[in-house]
């Protein structure tokens, strides 16, 4: 029985021992198999990444720099038990590293700040160089020195420019300014920048009432302008209108009196071939005449000879004449 029993034990075992020896590198991973706290394999790395070191090729998958073992294959592995080897894992997929507290970045422009929300893609390349730079395969002390060289060279950047050209056009500049110079600092973390974008950009506290007080003067300014200009076209149109008015009107009392002239010489030449025809009754027809602009009203009154040249024809018709 106790036989029995040291034999499952053993079993148990060699069992567990058997399983510390074996593990998987997922074809999104790099494994790292660490013997003594130093690197001895490097597991799915890149086959065209060897040519970046001084390696010797030991078979189509495996290579070597004396040091540290490179295989290009991912899948089962094996090592030996810890804590004579261990392994880690180093994760290959692209990685998004956020602006998790934007601060405020001051322009060209004197006291004026800007917010500048920022995130970045990145991906490992080269494990060897990251685990150099790194002291390890932890991502988040990677990220914590790729976060201060980002702030910096977006400081750089923003600090060359005025208000205006980060929040418009300069925008992509800043962008592809800001990879261009993280491109060396990656190089040797072993790291690849696939993008730099930036999300948004806000006008810091200190920033905001100047700015908003400069849109209420340039408004103010440019509404004088368009009132001035307005209150101009006003008073062309105007002048322009009176002009054409006064024109219009001279040209009317000129016809008008053209018309007249006419008429009046052609009441002329009536009356004086009438007159020239009958002269008694021409005679007649202007008492007539001067009766009518004498006697407008029924209370006008005239005080006159009745034997005057004035009644000449009132007299006639009381005595049958004509």
């Amino acid at each position: 029985m106790n036989r029995i029993a040291m034999i499952i034990v053993t079993l148990l075992v060699l069992l567990f021992v058997g399983s510390t020896m074996i593990f998987t590198v997922d074809q999104r991973q790099i494994g790292v198999v660490y013997a003594f706290g130093k690197v001895r394999y490097i597991i799915n790395v890149s086959s065209d990444l060897n040519a970046l070191w001084d390696v010797k090729s030991l078979s189509a998958d495996r290579s070597s720099d004396g040091e540290i073992e490179f295989i290009n294959k991912p899948g089962l592995h094996f090592k030996l038990p810890a804590p004579f080897q261990t392994v880690a894992y180093i994760d290959k997929r692209i990685q998004t590293l956020d602006n998790a507290t934007p601060v405020e970045i001051l322009t060209s422009e004197s006291n004026m700040g800007l917010i500048v929300d920022w995130f970045v893609k990145w991906r490992v390349v080269d494990a060897k160089r990251f685990i150099e730079s790194n002291n390890g395969t932890d991502m988040r002390t990677a990220e914590a020195k790729l976060v201060s060289n980002v702030q910096r060279i977006f400081n750089e950047e923003v600090a060359r420019r005025s208000v205006q050209a980060v929040l418009d056009s300069d925008r992509q500049r800043i962008m592809s300014a800001v990879q261009v110079g993280l491109a060396p600092i990656a190089q040797d973390m072993g790291i690849l920048i696939e993008d730099v974008r930036v999300r948004r950009v806000d006008y810091s506290a200190s920033t905001a009432p100047k700015i908003f007080e400069q849109m209420i003067t340039e408004r103010k300014s440019l509404a004088e302008k368009l009132r001035a200009e307005g209150n101009a076209e006003n008073e062309n149109l105007r002048a322009q209108a009176d002009r054409t008015y006064q024109e219009k009107i001279a040209t009317a009392y000129q016809e008008a009196q053209n018309v007249m002239g006419e008429g009046d010489a052609q009441a002329t030449r009536t009356f004086a071939d009438a007159f020239g025809k009958d002269p008694q009754f021409a005679d007649f027809y202007r008492s007539l005449q001067a009766y009518r602009a004498s006697f407008r009203g029924k209370d006008d009154v005239m005080v006159l000879d009745p034997n005057s040249e004035f009644f000449k024809f009132m007299g006639a018709s009381q005595t049958g004449g004509r």
